[in-house]
């Protein structure tokens, strides 16, 4: 199945970030994960073991603690569709591995649990919304950045609605979210205003900003809003243990192969050993769902492109506003991109300073490869020389358009991450979900984050109903 929509966005936070050693994120040592752990300990408190005693049935009233955790993150109480009995949750089948614990793998858990499927949730990473849910832009879209493909402002379009629908607690207003047309823009401003009327997208035509600008042809207000960063990883930690998800830390798979009994086998280890004391664990599941960005076992008929990508994390200097902002300029090569870096639990040290995250459409994107092992390779190869260098250009291409821009902005760090996009078969503002069934395996090839419920609904027709 393939769908033209969505492209992948959604960062998470930093967990103290000693960025000069970090492999994931650059800068200073920025503790953003002090209130969460605090946070964590909270939701432990919402969770009862399961006891042996009681055939591994979770041994508390599922619908009260369910509604608990969405009342707790101001989400309204929704009816827990699943099957009980006697306040324990009945055994499930069929069973459900997920590789990958983002926003795809994360979402579709739920999507299964509360259907009635066991679901296990396989992570290499010590925590969920690491890899790329946790390292990119946080805009939740409407279409305003793709005047080229009608299909992608679509989806973007209805994903925003779906969105707010179903995670209206994890996204903040914007004071202002610009889109501006610069004056080397492969689309002029009347016929970018065109297109989105075209589209019946809501915006206002503006001449005023939170900064100084230059070298703009027009610039439209938009209704588009922030992602918080760390919001999402808690609410799902609590969510899905409470509706029976087995989540497994620090596994990396190493194998998914269909069997001769109709299962699907997938082997593992703890990626914490060394490789001469890790054993290999084998399990089998009715389907696994691979959620891992086409980055293991990917789709063999569709090419894809991996890119080694940079980001850099600013404060603004000038005091915080209620509201954060971004801005957005385009289109063609040489433009950049400010979005907010919104925390929800927010460190003390950092409660009078908004941060923001910088990209740029020819300098974020360093360099492509055709898999996904060579593009991990380039960055661990990135010296602090490159990533200063780099820094400096794009200090250079955000003054052209924000003259104040070091004034306004100081450094904090910087974000690598690894973004696979399709490759030449797909239209270059391609940014949807293709989702793959070869026997009980099923591949995600994910899309922007609002495309988080086509996935789901392709895989639910591939699934046997419940």
């Amino acid at each position: 199945m393939v769908h033209e929509v969505g492209k992948d966005l959604i960062l998470n936070d930093y967990k103290k970030t000693d960025l000069s050693r970090n492999p994931v994120y650059g800068g200073e040592n920025i503790d953003f994960d002090r209130q969460n752990r605090s946070l964590e300990k909270d939701g432990s408190e919402l969770i009862t073991t399961p006891d042996a005693k009681s055939n591994n049935m979770i041994d508390y009233n599922i619908e009260k603690k369910y509604n608990n955790i969405l009342a707790r993150y101001g989400v309204d109480p929704l009816p827990l569709k699943i099957s009980k009995g006697n306040g324990r949750i009945l055994a499930k089948t069929p069973t459900i591995a997920i590789i990958g614990g983002g926003w795809y793998g994360c979402h579709l858990a739920k999507v299964l649990a509360m259907k009635n499927f066991s679901v296990k949730i396989f992570e290499a990473k010590g925590d969920l919304f690491t890899e790329a849910s946790a390292k990119n832009t946080f805009r939740l879209h409407q279409g305003f950045h793709y005047p080229r493909n009608y299909t992608t402002r679509s989806q973007c379009k209805h994903g925003f609605q779906q969105f707010l629908n179903e995670y209206p607690a994890f996204v903040r207003d914007q004071s202002s979210a610009i889109y501006a047309v610069s004056d080397k823009s492969q689309i002029d401003f009347i016929t970018y205003q065109h297109i989105m009327n075209g589209s019946k997208l809501p915006y206002t035509a503006c001449e005023t900003s939170p900064i100084g600008y230059k070298h703009i042809q027009g610039m439209i207000n938009t209704r588009e809003k922030t992602i918080y960063v760390d919001l999402p990883r808690q609410y799902f930690k609590s969510l899905l243990t409470a509706l029976g998800v087995d989540i497994t830390y620090h596994t990396r798979v190493d194998g998914v192969r269909n069997n001769e009994q109709g299962k699907v086998d997938i082997s593992y280890f703890d990626n914490r050993l060394d490789k001469v004391r890790r054993p290999n664990t084998k399990e089998a599941f009715d389907y696994v769902i691979n959620c891992t960005y086409n980055t293991f076992d990917p789709i063999q008929d569709v090419p894809a492109i991996y890119e080694s990508c940079i980001q850099f994390i600013y404060s603004f200097n000038s005091p915080v506003e209620a509201k954060p902002f971004s801005f957005s300029i385009f289109d063609g090569p040489d433009h950049p991109s400010i979005d907010p870096f919104e925390l929800y639990f927010e460190p003390d040290d950092l409660t009078d300073k908004q941060l923001y995250i910088m990209s740029h459409v020819s300098l974020t994107p360093m360099h492509k490869c055709l898999n996904y092992s060579d593009a991990k390779k380039h960055q661990s190869n990135l010296s602090k020389k490159e990533i200063a260098f780099i820094r400096n250009e794009f200090e250079e291409r955000f003054t052209h358009y924000f003259p104040d821009f070091i004034r306004d902005f100081s450094y904090k760090g910087y974000a690598l991450s690894i973004k696979s996009k399709p490759g030449t078969n797909f239209n270059s503002d391609f940014r949807g979900v293709i989702t793959e069934q070869d026997g009980g395996i099923i591949r995600v090839f994910s899309g922007k984050v609002d495309t988080i419920f086509q996935a789901s609904r392709d895989v639910l027709m591939i699934l046997p109903k419940q």
